[in-house]
């Protein structure tokens, strides 16, 4: 995710930004909580003037993503953690977690 990010900035910098956002599309399916992604394809998409297409193709990017919310999660007593953990630090249970996917945004619309 960093080196298609830093990529895709230095990419713009130099001046081609249509090729800058498809190695920034690419960080944001990887890592779409990522902050600095979001940013770094806002300023590009600035740079070329709120192009409709593209910022059409950044909302579709951006809702097909699949978000993670605390994705691990103990089966004893329910704890949530961004970590997958041997040992709950709650309850003390050993081996308990499993992950919890959360659909993308899409498809919970649709429900």
């Amino acid at each position: 995710m960093r080196a298609r990010l830093a990529l895709g900035r230095h990419i713009a910098e130099r001046g081609q930004p249509v090729a800058a956002l498809d190695l920034l599309f690419e960080s944001l399916a990887h890592n779409p909580h990522g902050l600095t992604v979001h940013q770094a394809i806002w300023r590009v998409l600035l740079q070329v003037g709120l192009d409709r297409s593209l910022v059409q193709r950044y909302v579709e990017s951006a809702r097909d993503a699949v978000f993670f919310l605390d994705p691990h999660v103990c089966i004893k007593c329910h704890y949530r953690s961004t970590e997958l953990l041997w040992q709950c630090p709650h309850c003390h249970e050993w081996n308990s977690f499993v992950e919890e996917r959360i659909a993308p945004a899409k498809e919970a619309i649709e429900m």
